[in-house]
């Protein structure tokens, strides 16, 4: 298997997310959304995902707990991981655009006999170059079985390596600096990689890189409730119920009904502001027919990390068999404002979400932050420019440019979401990803936002682009 087409296999995890299978989840069995049966629902079981207002789960109970949950390894699921992406500025050409990827995952549902994988890599726009001569992503990736990793809580510690017998020359580290908790503000993250040429089969070499970041925000529930339910697929009746008396709004109806939801979502959280404190890279690349070596090293950047636990059942799995997804994280870090806009097209139709974090948001018992806004699905819409870039490799054809409306009767937004580079195609099989940094621009409440950027994945399938229609 060639770098990309496993890397391809990390960075696609919403399509992953689609397709994997329930199983365990706690320690014991649970009851209903606040702890108690609901006879006009099933009760879910164990391993299901689902929506709650009570605190059954032990993530939802308090800031060590969810600690705990966000530093371990879940091997009952089918996907889990931990996944860093964003910027990094060289300080010897800090005018480069660079954007950085780092992930882990574990994901049974993947067709490689692996249980988790590991892919890296950066992709780079030099200062006078335009978006169509941006160099193209350098990724490096490799299978990792269970023995080959040892993963420790409290403190977080991730450590793949080369020769796990001996337990000599990790190759790939993730940790909390002293004994700091996942998910509080403050607290410091050391990730680094050692992967030599002789692990891989390809043009690229040797990558090293050592990063720090410090998480200046806190963990966010992206989703509803108190375990954090992003929804991602809604059955036509819930639909119904959603747009006529809970006005487009699917906490409301979350909440209105009790309904669970059972298995038609994602316990799902993010770490939105990861400032780079310091970071160098090394790596070599011959893909020219001329070996490269390039160092990059710098103390300033913005990081996001998304942390995504999925059980879905076979129904769900089937409604997702041919799934289309858009998502955007953005940051405004003067405004000390997280967003994230998510489209997800199915069997069952399409799901939109789009929530906004700031210092007003109010946090959970277990300490993690809720949304300070959540917009209507019907007030959600993503638009893409007439001006587009063709892919030479997959004639697919991708906007340089997106617009993002948000509406409702409490606050509204206007994006203007930019491609930082043309070419930024990750391309496996007939799966097609595209991924990479982008700037936005925009108002809330008629207020402008300031300077954002953010990352785009979006990934396409077999199928034409699902955002179908097209404003000059």
């Amino acid at each position: 298997m060639s770098c990309n087409e496993l890397f391809h296999h990390l960075l696609s995890r919403r399509q992953f997310i689609a397709r994997t299978g329930a199983a365990a989840l706690a320690l014991h069995p649970l009851m209903g959304c606040s702890g108690s049966a609901d006879p006009r629902y099933p009760t879910p079981k164990f391993g299901d995902t689902y929506f709650t207002t009570g605190y059954s789960l032990p993530q939802t109970q308090s800031a060590e707990n969810l600690a705990t949950f966000l530093e371990s390894d879940q091997p009952a699921y089918g996907l889990n991981g931990w996944f860093f992406m964003g910027t990094v500025i060289d300080e010897n050409n800090p005018d480069d655009d660079i954007c950085f990827i780092i992930q882990a995952q574990r994901n049974e549902e993947v067709p490689i006999p692996t249980a988790w994988s590991l892919g890296t890599g950066y992709i780079r726009r030099r200062k006078g170059k335009t978006a169509a001569e941006a160099e193209q992503w350098k990724l490096w990736g490799y299978p990792i079985q269970d023995e080959d990793i040892t993963i420790t809580s409290n403190p977080w510690s991730v450590v793949m390596y080369t020769d796990p017998a001996t337990q000599q020359d990790p190759f790939f580290t993730m940790q909390t600096v002293r004994r700091e908790r996942m998910g509080q503000a403050g607290t410091q993250y050391i990730v680094t990689v050692n992967i030599p040429s002789s692990l891989l089969n390809q043009e690229l070499g040797q990558f090293k890189g050592e990063f720090r970041f410090t998480d200046q925000f806190g963990v966010i529930n992206q989703g509803y409730g108190t375990a954090a339910l992003c929804v991602q697929n809604i059955t036509p009746e819930q639909r119904a119920a959603i747009m006529g008396s809970y006005g487009g709004y699917i906490q409301a109806y979350l909440e209105g009904t009790g309904d669970p939801m059972i298995d038609q979502g994602v316990f799902y959280y993010q770490l939105p502001f990861l400032k780079v404190d310091s970071f160098s890279i090394t790596a070599e690349d011959s893909t020219s027919g001329v070996l490269v070596h390039e160092d990059i090293k710098g103390t300033d950047g913005l990081q996001w990390v998304d942390i995504t636990i999925s059980s879905y059942d076979a129904k769900a799995r089937k409604a997702y068999a041919n799934m289309f997804s858009t998502f955007f994280c953005i940051q405004f870090p003067e405004q000390s404002m997280a967003m994230m806009v998510l489209q997800l097209d199915s069997a069952n139709g399409t799901v939109f979400v789009a929530s906004m974090y700031d210092d007003t948001s109010g946090q959970t018992q277990n300490s993690a932050r809720k949304q300070a806004f959540s917009w209507p699905i019907n007030g959600i819409t993503i638009e893409k420019d007439t001006d587009q870039w063709t892919s030479g490799a997959t004639k697919k054809t991708w906007p340089r440019r997106y617009y993002v409306r948000l509406r409702s009767p409490q606050r509204n937004a206007d994006l203007t979401i930019n491609m930082v580079m043309d070419n930024m195609e990750i391309v496996q099989s007939n799966e097609v990803t595209y991924a990479g940094p982008i700037t936005v621009t925009g108002t809330l409440d008629g207020q402008d936002m300031g300077k954002g950027q953010g990352f785009i994945e979006a990934w396409s399938g077999i199928k034409a682009d699902p955002l179908s229609k097209v404003v000059g």
